[in-house]
């Protein structure tokens, strides 16, 4: 089997649910060639009730009936080590293609298949597991001018860069173009600078743009697998998931 990769990070059922979003819309040419099996994003939260586990999928084109789509679930106690530590085991939750309308997944001890085109998808016999597959617009905003020239900041500060504990700088370097200014608004200092450029507020000059950061993903589409799961089928203790998604094609 080969398997193309992207991780997420984590997602927690603790009193409050959170969730992480990894994106890759770039891959190299060994990824990106078979659109069908090219990730752009795993998304993964819990619902309100913490006690089942959303999982999303997206690729780049129409979904492949060679192909397997499978998410990599594991559990852990501590958020840490659910963003660093390779897990010791892993519920594999796998959905395969016969046409755009006829799907088969398994979570766990659980299995569904039928058209998962409709938007209320369809449940396995439990309903412990729910599955919708379709073609929607792309949910990811990226503002591609704003994050290359934060990308550039990053490249020409990283020495002097700090980051507290939730990997956010809290340098106070003093921009240059604000430097030059005497400036001390925000933007002022590399940080804020940062944040400004992802936001479309300025440029990487320090001059403010008037109409803000712009959706470049905006009017294009993807092909989506969203599952929901119990959260008893996912093997394991603790309240931190770890998730990862593959697409796996026969060699």
């Amino acid at each position: 089997m080969r398997a193309w990769t992207k991780w997420l990070g984590v997602a927690t059922f603790s009193l409050i649910a959170s969730n992480a979003v990894a994106a890759d819309h770039g891959d190299g040419p060994a990824v990106s060639a078979t659109a069908a099996t090219d990730i752009t994003d795993i998304y993964s939260w819990m619902t309100p009730d913490n006690q089942k586990l959303i999982l999303i999928m997206d690729v780049r084109g129409e979904f492949s009936t060679n192909h397997l789509y499978a998410f990599h679930v594991s559990r852990q106690t501590d958020a840490f080590d659910a963003m660093l530590v390779t897990p010791s085991d892993e519920t594999l939750v796998i959905c395969q293609f016969e046409s755009t309308t006829s799907i088969q997944c398994w979570a766990g001890t659980d299995y569904v298949t039928g058209d998962p085109s409709p938007d209320a998808g369809i449940s396995s016999i439990s309903g412990n597991v729910k599955v919708h597959a379709g073609e929607h617009a792309d949910p990811f905003f990226m503002y591609i001018n704003g994050f290359v020239q934060a990308r550039t900041e990053v490249l020409q500060y990283a020495g002097a860069l700090t980051f507290n504990a939730n990997g956010c700088p809290n340098t106070t370097i003093i921009h240059p173009e604000a430097s030059a200014s005497n400036d001390l608004t925000p933007g002022s200092n590399v940080a804020s600078a940062l944040v400004g450029m992802l936001q479309g507020d300025f440029d990487a000059d320090l001059v403010d743009l008037p109409n803000g950061a712009v959706d470049n993903f905006a009017g294009t589409d993807v092909w989506s697998i969203v599952l929901e799961v119990d959260k008893s089928l996912i093997g394991g203790t603790g309240d931190y998931f770890q998730v990862w998604g593959s697409t796996n094609s026969p060699m």
